[in-house]
Order: C-alpha cells, then structure tokens, then sequence
C-alpha cells in the first residue's frame, strides 16, 4: 500500500490538483523542483529586468552581493549613457529607462541590501543632474529621476552603513555645486551622517557662509538654507531667526513667528507680528499674495492679536487686508470675526462702503461688490453693482445666479462676453465658445426664447462662414441654427 501510494504521488498531474486553483498555480504546483528552476532560469533568460530580479534574489540570500552591485551600475550607466544635447522627445524614453533601473534599485533597499545598491544610486544621482544641464527636459522626466535618485540615495544611507564623514563631505560639495536641483535637504541624510559627518559637514558650511560674505541675499540662498537647516536641526530658534533676518529687506517674517510659536514663544511671536504689521507685510484674503514664509495671514493675525486682548488691532488688521483688495472671501472673513465680538452688522456696512469707494477707482469695476451682494443672497444689489460699475469677472457668477428669476438678463451677460472673443480668428479657443454657447442655450430655454437662440446661432453662422474651424466647433456641440 505504501508502495502504492508512492508511487501516485510521483504521478501527480495538474488535472488531479484543485481545480479551484488559478491555472498557473495548478500548473507550477505539478513541477517538481529541478523543473521549477529550469522554468525560472528561462524566463530569467527572456530580460535584462527579470534576471536582475533573480540575482537579486539569489544574492540577498547567499550574501555575495558583489556582483549584483556590478551588475545595477552597469544598468546605470546603460541607462544614463547619453551625451550631448538631449531633444525634449528623447528625454521621455531616457527617462523612463532610469526609472525601471531605480525601480529594481528600490527594491534591493527594501529587501536589506541597501549597501549594495548604494554606489549604482550614487552614480545615477549625479549622472542624472549632468543630463538635465544639457537636455531639453521641459516634461521634467529626467528631472523627476534625478529626484528620485536622491531620496533613494538617502535612503540606501539611512538602512545602509555608509562612511559618515565621507558622506559629510560629499553631501556638502553636492549641494555647493548645485545647480538649483534635486532638493537633498540636510534632514535627509542627517540620520545617516552621525556626529562625526555631520561636524564636518557643519564646518564646510561655516566655512561657504564666510567665502559669501558679501554677496547679495539671492546670492547666498543656498548657504543661507543650509544654516537655516543646521539652526532647525539643533533646534536653535534664535539661530534660525538670524538667518531669516539677515537681509533686511528679505525679513521672513512668517518663518520667524511659526518658529517662536512652535517654541512655545508666545509674547516673542506677537512682537513680531507687530514688526511684520508695521513693514506693511499682510496678505491678502483669497487673492495674489496669500500667507506665506515673508507673508503674514491677516485671519490669523487678528486671532493673535483677540487671544492677547487686542481686540481693536485684531479689526484694523482685517480692515486693512480688506481695503487692499476687496473680495467676497475678504469679507466674509471680517464679518464672521466680527460677529464674535458683536459687531458685525458694523463691519459689514463699513466693507460695503469701502468696495463702493474701490469700485470708483480709476480701472476698477464692481465684481466685488457683485460677488459680496451675491454671497449675502441680495440679487437686486448685485445687479446694481454690475449696472453702475460693470460686473468685472464676476459676470458669469451673476449669471448663473440669475438663471430661474432673471434669464434673459443673464443671457446680456454672455452675449457681451462672447463679442470680443469673435472679433478676431482663434482657433484655439473655438471650442471653448462653443461650450458657452451650449450654456446659454439653457438660459434662452429658462426664458422661453428658444427661437431667439436659433436666430442667434444663424446669424453667427453667416457671419463667420468664412471661418470653417469654428463652424466645425459648432457642429460638433450640436448647435446647427440652420433653417
């Protein structure tokens, strides 16, 4: 009976497996061990890719890494051998290229053989920054692989047992040499520098920031970040604030203050907004010049200013970024910060004001007045706006505001934005007034005016029969208005 059962064992087939088994596992699940690594030998044997991943595989587990660590820097080079000046077309394919090789570069890492694939990733860092100097790298493909190597350089240094020192140095002259890119901030490789790499990377900054002494701010921004990154590093805040303050007329004062807050600084940090109010370095409020390193946001200004008892200042701040640039966003902000303090049917009549006296300015219009009448439900006053000052670029707001009660006003509004984009041939934007043709159709159809629209349609097609492209972009927004 043994015997017997032996033997059918040997005979197994994949018609007896499960057949609830995928295919290719009851097909793999009948090989017996000298034909499974027949099988991987031949499809090792069918890419460059797939015998990498076996010598991968093989060498992890064996510990003779030496040859796969050759064999990657010979996929590198292959794959970063270009010289001369790169078309914009070949970049894509280079570039792809490099990202299969960083791909199985990754995969070692991630499998405990982060030393091995160092020195491979090493040189597609560095080749890679030498290829985007001479290409016509528009698409950023290159680019994106020159970043890539030098999160994964990091990483093989962090899961690795690199040369702290030499990885100071190197690191240094990297960055000193730099053209503007990849980013490889110091808290990248930090972790993997230790004490010893990190002094001497201290002292080649120290060093640089002398040699610049008296270059200008922009001269000096990289060194500055560095010593920036170094002060971050130690958690020197007054370190880091001689720094973001070196240039007078480039005060990061935004830097500054969320540094001192997140030091637990408070008295420190309203001194500072203080100094950024006073230079006039409040942002605006959902428009050009949000909140930002050198810019302070005026919202959460005023909740600093309300939080220290400073509930006049914290009005004036909103006010102000209000006068700057009046907005719907601007608004609504000071009155809902008013309405905490009781007073918001005030600040809201004295925004209304103000954007009347904007509206009046030389060039100015009333889209802000239309957008605040708008968002406070009042349709009539946005349309008043718009009759007295124009409605500026808020025009197609008001539009879709009037579509159930004021359609054929609405359609106004479209028509005087459809003139002057007619005026002159352009192609390229036929079919975007095509769309909006589309659009206006169902304000005439709100209005009852579907016949107008048909006429309208008819009449821009004898007008510009010379113009085939647009009527093609008509055609095919299924807008005939023939008949």
């Amino acid at each position: 009976m043994v015997a017997v059962g032996l033997a059918a064992l040997d005979s197994v087939t994949v018609s007896t497996l499960d057949p609830s088994m995928p295919p290719i596992e009851r097909y793999l699940a009948s090989l017996d061990a000298v034909e499974l690594i027949d099988l991987v030998l031949e499809m090792a044997s069918t890419g460059s890719a797939a015998a990498r991943l076996l010598e991968s595989r093989a060498a992890l587990a064996t510990g003779d890494l030496s040859s796969l660590a050759e064999e990657l820097m010979d996929a590198v080079r292959q794959a970063t051998s270009a010289r001369g000046f790169i078309h914009y077309r070949r970049t894509f394919e280079i570039g792809t290229e490099i990202q299969e090789v960083l791909d199985e570069l990754e995969k070692l890492i991630e499998r405990g053989g982060a030393d091995a694939a160092r020195p491979a990733l090493l040189k597609a860092l560095t080749a890679t920054r030498r290829m985007t100097l001479q290409a016509d790298d528009s698409g950023g493909v290159i680019a994106d692989a020159c970043q890539r190597a030098a999160h994964l350089y990091a990483r093989s240094c962090v899961r690795g047992q690199p040369d702290e020192v030499k990885l100071g140095r190197w690191l240094l002259k990297f960055r000193k040499d730099s053209p503007g890119w990849p980013d490889t901030p110091l808290d990248m490789f930090a972790p993997a520098m230790g004490e010893k790499g990190l002094e001497v990377y201290r002292k080649g900054v120290a060093d640089l920031d002398a040699e610049q002494a008296g270059l200008a701010h922009v001269q000096r921004f990289d060194v500055n970040r560095m010593l920036l990154e170094l002060a971050d590093h130690d958690g020197d805040v007054d370190a880091a604030i001689a720094v973001l303050t070196r240039d007078p007329e480039k005060l990061a004062y935004g830097d500054v203050i969320d540094r001192l807050l997140a030091s637990g600084r408070k008295e420190d940090a309203v001194a500072w907004t203080d100094r950024a109010v006073a230079a006039e370095r409040l942002g605006t409020i959902g428009g050009y010049g949000r909140r930002n390193g050198y810019w302070l946001d005026p919202g959460e200004v005023a909740g600093r200013y309300l939080a220290h008892g400073r509930r006049d200042d914290a009005l004036a701040v909103l006010r102000t970024a209000f006068a700057r640039q009046p907005s719907a966003a601007a608004y609504d902000v000071l009155g809902r910060f008013a309405d905490g303090l009781g007073l918001g049917s005030v600040e809201r009549a004295w925004a209304l004001d103000e954007a009347r006296r904007a509206a009046q300015r030389p060039h100015a219009n009333g889209a802000p007045l239309v957008e605040i009448s708008l968002r406070d439900g009042d349709l009539d006053a946005a349309w008043a706006a718009a009759d007295e000052f124009g409605p500026g670029d808020a025009w197609w707001k008001l539009a879709e505001a009037s579509r159930d009660s004021l359609p054929m006003r609405a359609v106004e509004l479209h028509l005087r934005s459809l003139r002057p984009k007619l005026e002159r041939a352009n192609p390229r934007i036929y079919a975007e007034i095509a769309t909006q043709l589309v659009e206006l159709r169902a304000f005439y159809d709100a209005g009852g005016a579907l016949d107008a629209f048909d006429a309208l349609l008819r009449d821009l097609r004898e007008t510009y029969r010379r113009r085939p492209t647009f009527l093609a972009a008509l055609d095919k927004a299924r807008l005939p208005g023939r008949g």
